[in-house]
């Protein structure tokens, strides 16, 4: 869809705060030093020269501007040396794509259109000639061929293709149609796989209010209720489809709260994949990286032990270097609370610490990849 034109075919085939500590006064300095006796970097030296420097009958005690603490907002009141630059609040506007800033809709229309000439009317024609038997197919190519559109930010924060008048809602309430068909149908593959896709590419666009968001909120809900009506009605539930769930349920706009709930079913399908260790490394780790974005969003209750039980499935692969990484990555964006409970329940059994023994899974691949990369130097060096 790179060209001048687009055709979509639902065959698929076409498609430094400064000091202001008011009235506290500076203490008396060593000589050479730059310290305040409130930073917490203060010797006791210094700090005893200025009880020392305090009148006779004074009770040795710290003076009254290291007890009467200021606002963690202005650090300088803590110590005079301290230079901090000051905080801003994101802008919303930021993010706006250069291209698109300060257009008005009229004029974001126009200029959409001559970035991308006949999408929009591809993308219409693709809604109306969706049917049940190929709407996954359809969704997951648009999915695919519809970035760098996707990722564009019009002004307001919502996707350009959620801007714009009508985007992707006709096509995307013609989804919601198709599931619901092929539910009445008995077709509980065809409609599983198309609210998967649906929430797939919901999970791909942006949005800046809850009043823009709405309308496609409303269109996941239709999808997530026919995926757990399917699911109820007894549709194959496989890894793969879990963990593609997941990851889109991780990835999407905080409007939209999209949770990976499809019913008691599909929690107790999901609970014997992780209890079996998951079929490949990969889909571990994958799983285990959507379970954290979700835990650190909030979609997820903070338990420790279910999110440890989540790694354990991962670590019970051979997991390569780059795995290792991204599982140690995925526990540093855990929530506050939760790291902090993870660490002392570790400290209080070093044997179920499972935070060190992935740094020694790191580690040792890290070991293993710089031996063979000495041994094919010295491969190369015998050849020549």
């Amino acid at each position: 869809m790179a060209g001048g034109s687009h055709t979509i075919s639902a065959c698929c085939t076409g498609l430094s705060v400064s000091w202001a500590a008011s009235g506290a006064a500076r203490r008396p300095r060593s000589a050479g030093r730059n310290v305040c006796s409130t930073c917490p970097l203060a010797s006791s030296a210094d700090v005893r020269q200025g009880l020392t420097a305090a009148a006779p009958g004074a009770s040795r005690r710290l003076p009254a501007a290291a007890t009467h603490r200021r606002p963690l907002s202005r650090p300088g009141a803590f110590c005079p040396d301290f230079r901090a630059s000051p905080t801003y609040a994101p802008d919303p506007e930021e993010a706006v794509s250069y291209k698109y800033r300060g257009l008005p809709p009229p004029a974001l229309h126009q200029a959409f259109c001559a970035e991308h000439p006949g999408l929009l009317e591809a993308v219409a024609g693709a809604a109306q000639g969706m049917a049940p038997a190929t709407a996954a197919q359809l969704l997951r190519m648009l999915q695919a061929e519809l970035p760098p559109a996707l990722n564009d930010v019009a002004p307001g924060g919502d996707c350009v293709l959620v801007a714009i008048t009508p985007g992707l809602l006709p096509l995307l309430e013609r989804a919601g149609d198709c599931c619901e068909a092929s539910l009445r149908g008995g077709e509980l593959a065809l409609a599983a796989a198309a609210a998967r896709a649906a929430l797939s590419l919901l999970s791909c666009l942006r949005f800046g209010c809850g009043e823009s968001a709405a309308p496609y909120a409303a269109v996941a809900v239709r999808c997530k209720q026919a995926l757990k009506a399917a699911y109820d009605a007894g549709a194959i539930i496989a890894q793969e489809d879990v963990v593609e769930l997941e990851a889109a349920c991780a990835r999407a706009s905080s409007w939209l709260w999209l949770t990976p709930y499809a019913g008691q079913r599909y929690a107790s399908a999901v609970g014997v994949f992780v209890s079996s260790g998951w079929a490949s490394a990969e889909l571990a780790v994958r799983y285990a990286e959507a379970y954290s974005r979700l835990l650190t969003c909030g979609r997820y209750q903070a338990v420790e032990h279910k999110y440890v039980r989540v790694v354990r499935a991962a670590m019970g692969h051979r997991l390569s270097l780059e795995q290792t990484e991204r599982l140690l990555s995925a526990a540093q964006r855990l929530p506050v609370e939760m790291s902090i409970a993870l660490a002392l329940q570790a400290r209080s059994q070093p044997a179920a610490d499972w935070h060190s023994q992935l740094l020694r899974m790191h580690q040792e691949r890290e070991q293993e990849r710089l031996q063979r990369r000495r041994l094919q130097h010295t491969l190369a060096n015998r050849s020549a």
